[in-house]
C-alpha cells in the first residue's frame, strides 16, 4: 500500500500508509536499519458493544497526509457502522528520538458508550523477526522490544492513565497470528514475555458520552539501551504528551517559515506543495549527513531491494535544492559525507548505505572477463559541480578550504584522468538510471560542470596551475561533447556513445536526460537553436498526455515499471518533467510565457499521492502513483523548479519579493 505521509528528525524515520499505520522505523540512521518493514504494519483497532474493527479492514473512510505548515500528520478515520470517529496527529519529537501519537476519539452514536482502542505494533529489530524478545515491564506501565543495540518502548496514556489492557507473544510463527488477533474479541490474554517473531498489543477502555470525545496519546521511544529508551518515556511523563506534540508542531513550523516565498501565481496547492516537499527532503536526510533516496520499503527494486540508500547523485541534486531554499547547513553536512566517502582513486561508488557502507549494486567490476570501474559518473561530477552553487550561496571559504584537497582536487583529478585522450570525453560508465554502460550524454555534460567547478575553486584560493589544467579540460570536454553527441539531421543530443574496436557507435534513442545534461551544465545558452530544437524533439518523442497536460518519459521504449501499451515511450516521470519545466523558465521573457510554466507546475500538484507527496513516476492511463513513493528526487526537482520560477519573476520585475535569498545576496 502506498505511503501517505513521513515522518522524522534526522536519526528516525517513520513511512505511514494509507490507513495511517507505520510501514516503516529506521533507526538509528535514516535509511538504516528499518525495523518494521518487510510487509508488517503497525495496527489500530477499536471494541464497541460487541463488534471490532481494524482501520485497514476496509469499513473505515480515511483521509491521511501532512498537517498544513509542519511535519504532523492529519489523520481522520471515520468508521459509519460503528458510528465512530477518530482524528490522529502524529509526530516525531524534533529533540530527542520519541514518536508520538494523539488520537481524538469521537462518540458519533446518541448514548454512552464503552470504546475500547488497541495499538498493535510488530517490530522485527535490526531487520529481522529472529531472536526478539517483547515483555511487559514490571510496573505494568510500558511494553519492551528489543534485540541487542536496539531497544523500543511502547507506552500510552488516556485521562492521565496507562494502557489497562495488554498482551505480548508470538507473530506470523507456529500457527500464531499475533496478539492483534486475541483483540478482535475485546480482551487481552495479558501474557507478559515472548521471544522470537513476536508482536504486542496494548488497549485503552473509555467511555465516551454520546457526540463526546476523549484523546488517548501513545508513544514510542527508541535508544541503544533500556536506559535510554526508559529515560525517554520519562520524559514524555514530565513534560506532557501534548507539549511534545506542540513543541514538535510549532518547531517545523518555525523550520519553514525560515524563509519568506512568495508564490505570486500559484496556487495555494502548488505552493502547499514546496512547502511538504521541504518536509519530506528533511526526513530523508540523515544527522550525519546521508541523504536517503526514499525510505518506501513497499517498493521492491532490482534484487527485490528499496531505494533505502544515499546516491550520490540523488543527494547532491537534493542539497542544491535545499541550499537554494536557505537550508545551507544540510548541504555541508552532505558534502561532508562526499569528503569522507569518496575512494583513494577519486570516485564516488554507486550508492551507499545512511551508516557509510556500502550499498548493494548491480554494476559489475568485470566485463567480458576485463576489468572495469563499476561506477556512475556523474555521482561524482554532480557533488563537484553542485558544490560550487553551494559556495555561492554561502561564501563559505573556510569549509572549501577544508575539503579542497581531499574532496574537490582529488575528485576534480580522477574526472581529468578518467577520459580519452583522443575525442576527450569520459571512458565508459553507467548511466544515471543505471542501465547501460557507454559514454553518455548526460554524464559527460555533468563531468564539464564539475570540471568547470574546480577551476573556479582553485582560481578561488590563488592555485593558478589547477585554475588553468581545468578550464582546459573543461573546454576540451565541452567541444568534444557537442561535437559528438549532436545529431544535426534532426536537431537533437543523441543518449550515448560505445567503441567497438576502433569504430565509434552510436545510441540515438531520445532521452530527457540529454538535453537537460547541455543546459543544467551551462554547456549551451538556453536560447542556443541546437538546445532549442533538442527539446522541442525531446517533447514531441517523449510527451505522455495525462489530463489537461502532459508528463515527460525518460526515454523511448523505457520498461521500468512500464504499464504495457505500445502507444506511449514509457511512464510520465516527475523529474523529467520538471527538468523541461525549468528549461521553459529560463526562456520566459515576458508574463505570458509564464502561463504554460504555472500550468505545468500545477499538473504536477495535481498528480501528487493521497497524502500529498510525489512519487517517481505516474501511471499514464490512472494517475496513480508508481514506483517509490515518496521519491526524494522528485520533490527536489519540483522545489529548484519552483525557486528557478520564484527567481525568474524576480528578474522580470513582476514580483521582487519572490525569492527572498536572492535579495539577500
Amino acid at each position: 500500500m502506498a505511503n501517505s505521509f513521513v515522518l522524522g528528525n534526522g536519526t528516525i524515520l517513520l513511512c505511514f500508509d494509507a490507513h495511517g499505520a507505520v510501514n516503516d522505523f529506521y533507526y538509528p540512521y535514516v535509511g538504516s536499519e528499518n525495523h518494521v518493514g518487510h510487509g508488517r504494519t503497525h495496527r489500530i483497532g477499536v471494541w464497541i458493544d460487541g463488534e471490532f474493527s481494524w482501520m485497514n479492514d476496509g469499513s473505515w473512510n480515511i483521509e491521511a497526509g501532512f498537517e498544513r505548515g509542519t511535519m504532523a500528520s492529519r489523520i481522520r478515520a471515520v468508521n459509519e457502522g460503528l458510528q465512530i470517529e477518530i482524528s490522529f496527529t502524529d509526530v516525531v519529537y524534533n529533540e530527542s528520538n520519541i514518536f508520538l501519537r494523539c488520537a481524538v476519539v469521537r462518540n458519533k452514536d446518541k448514548k454512552r458508550r464503552e470504546i475500547r482502542v488497541f495499538f498493535s505494533q510488530q517490530f522485527s529489530v535490526g531487520g529481522t523477526g529472529f531472536a526478539n524478545t517483547v515483555y511487559v515491564h514490571k510496573d505494568k506501565k510500558t511494553v519492551i522490544h528489543y534485540k541487542g543495540r536496539n531497544v523500543f518502548l511502547v507506552s500510552g496514556m488516556h485521562a492521565g492513565t496507562y494502557f489497562d489492557d495488554y498482551s505480548v507473544g508470538l507473530a506470523e510463527v507456529e500457527g500464531k497470528e499475533g496478539t492483534w488477533k486475541d483483540a478482535e474479541d475485546g480482551i487481552l490474554a495479558k501474557n507478559a514475555i515472548e521471544h522470537g517473531t513476536v508482536d504486542s498489543t496494548i488497549g485503552f477502555t473509555l467511555s465516551i458520552g454520546a457526540d463526546s470525545e476523549e484523546d488517548v496519546y501513545y508513544w514510542v521511544t527508541v535508544g541503544h539501551t533500556l536506559g535510554e529508551a526508559t529515560n525517554l518515556h520519562e520524559d514524555v511523563i514530565k513534560k506532557t504528551p501534548a507539549h511534545i506534540r506542540e513543541s514538535t508542531i510549532d518547531y517545523w513550523h518555525a523550520w519553514l517559515s525560515k524563509r519568506s516565498f512568495t508564490f505570486h501565481g500559484l496556487s495555494n496547492k502548488a505552493a502547499d506543495l514546496f512547502n511538504t516537499s521541504l518536509l519530506v527532503i528533511r526526513a530523508h536526510n540523515d544527522n550525519h549527513g546521508g541523504i536517503l533516496a526514499s525510505g518506501d520499503s513497499v517498493i521492491l527494486q532490482y534484487g527485490r531491494d528499496t531505494y533505502g540508500y544515499v546516491w550520490p547523485r540523488d543527494g547532491a541534486i537534493t542539497a542544491d535544492a535545499l541550499d537554494k531554499a536557505g537550508y545551507f547547513h544540510i548541504g555541508e553536512r552532505f558534502y561532508t559525507f562526499c569528503n569522507d566517502l569518496l575512494s583513494e582513486d577519486g570516485y564516488m561508488l554507486h550508492k551507499y548505505n545512511a551508516d557509510r557502507s556500502f550499498g548493494s549494486s548491480w554494476h559489475p567490476w568485470l566485463h567480458d572477463g576485463k576489468p572495469q570501474l563499476a561506477i556512475q559518473e556523474d555521482e561524482t561530477a554532480l557533488p563537484l559541480a553542485l558544490l560550487w552553487n553551494h559556495y555561492e550561496l554561502t561564501r563559505d571559504l573556510e569549509f572549501v578550504e577544508l575539503i579542497y584537497n581531499s574532496f574537490i582536487v582529488r575528485a576534480g583529478q580522477f574526472l581529468l584522468d578518467y577520459r580519452d585522450p583522443k575525442t576527450h570525453l569520459p571512458l565508459p560508465s553507467y548511466d544515471l538510471w543505471e542501465e547501460r554502460n557507454g559514454i553518455h550524454c548526460f554524464t559527460a555534460s555533468s563531468v564539464y560542470g564539475a570540471l568547470v567547478a574546480v577551476s573556479r575553486f582553485a582560481h578561488l584560493l590563488g592555485k593558478e596551475k589547477d585554475t588553468v589544467r581545468f578550464e582546459k579540460a573543461a573546454q576540451l570536454m565541452k567541444a568534444a561533447v557537442l561535437k559528438y553527441f549532436y545529431n544535426k539531421k534532426e536537431g537533437y543530443f543523441i543518449r550515448s556513445l560505445w567503441f567497438e574496436g576502433t569504430d565509434m557507435v552510436e545510441d540515438t534513442i531520445i532521452d530527457s536526460s540529454s538535453a537537460y545534461g547541455i543546459f543544467r551544465f551551462g554547456l549551451l545558452p538556453s536560447h542556443d537553436k541546437r538546445l532549442v530544437s533538442a527539446f522541442g524533439y525531446t517533447k514531441e518523442k517523449l510527451g505522455v498526455p495525462l489530463g489537461d497536460h502532459w508528463g515527460l518519459a525518460r526515454y523511448e521504449g523505457d520498461m521500468y515499471y512500464r504499464v504495457h501499451n505500445k502507444q506511449y515511450p514509457g511512464n510520465p516521470w516527475l523529474v523529467t518533467t520538471l527538468w523541461y519545466v525549468e528549461y521553459k523558465i529560463s526562456m520566459a521573457k515576458t508574463a505570458t510565457d509564464l502561463e504554460e510554466i504555472r500550468s505545468m507546475l500545477e499538473w504536477v500538484a495535481d498528480y501528487t499521492g493521497g497524502g500529498g507527496m510525489l512519487p517517481e513516476q505516474i501511471n499514464p492511463y490512472t494517475g496513480d502513483p508508481l514506483s517509490a513513493l515518496p521519491l526524494t528526487w522528485s520533490h527536489s526537482a519540483y522545489v529548484l523548479a519552483c525557486i528557478e520560477y520564484l527567481k525568474r519573476l524576480n528578474a522580470l520585475g513582476l514580483c521582487i519579493t519572490c525569492y527572498p535569498i536572492q535579495n539577500d545576496l
